[in-house]
């Protein structure tokens, strides 16, 4: 495996709550692939969240043993150039496929979107207009590329609304180690201690699948 570079161009802004890790990503795509989902933007519930078939594939992607082990050497989400946070918002609708679920009483069968609890109204979006970014890891690099072209077209949050789409994905050789791309990342205080990696401490996920309470602890993580 090789150290790479991925960047990203976007066609519209990023709506983020927290950094992107590569490798959350790529778990992500390789859940959709197994459950046949291309083309759909989110994953049904019944997914298993402890899939050691697709832990498996992910370590056979991107390397994860390391004088860090078992940090996987891939980094957050690096923007490139300028970049500018505004607050941007999305519509808020009722949803007409529940309209079975209205109490209209002897009223007749008609949602009011206008006013009353079913009422539209914009919610507000913290965005970034971000027109390139990167990620930098160590893995097979043809492959991440090949799979995320095929079952993903935006990132972050809010993609159905249009935010995130991405307009290029372009892959390049780079000369990273594991310790520069775990400067790039979240890193256990333990581990980023015995290796003198330095940076914030934020209690955050540090591995995949990044939403288990498990997967969290002090962290040494880049300035954002």
């Amino acid at each position: 495996m090789r150290p790479y570079k991925m960047t990203i161009s976007f066609y519209s802004p990023l709506v983020l709550y927290d950094p992107i890790t590569l490798d959350a990503l790529v778990a992500y795509v390789l859940a959709k692939k197994r459950n046949n989902l291309a083309g759909n933007f989110c994953i049904p519930q019944q997914i298993q969240r402890r899939d050691k078939e697709i832990r498996h594939e992910l370590h056979n992607l991107i390397t994860h043993h390391t004088p860090l082990y078992p940090v996987t050497m891939a980094s957050w989400f690096q923007p490139l150039g300028e970049s500018v946070e505004y607050l941007d918002s999305w519509k808020k609708r009722f949803d007409s496929k529940h309209s079975r679920l209205a109490n209209f009483g002897k009223a007749k069968r008609r949602v009011n979107t206008s006013s009353g609890k079913y009422r539209s109204y914009n919610m507000p979006l913290p965005a970034v207009t971000i027109q390139t970014g990167f990620f930098a890891f160590i893995g097979k690099g043809a492959e991440i590329v090949e799979i995320l072209e095929e079952y993903i077209v935006a990132i972050g949050k809010k993609r159905s609304e249009g935010f995130g789409w991405i307009k290029s994905i372009t892959l390049s050789e780079a000369d990273y180690t594991c310790y520069d791309i775990a400067r790039m990342r979240p890193v256990p205080k333990e581990i980023a201690k015995k290796n003198k990696i330095k940076g914030e401490i934020k209690y955050c996920a540090w591995k995949s699948p990044y939403w288990l309470r498990e997967n969290m602890c002090e962290c040494v993580v880049p300035a954002i």
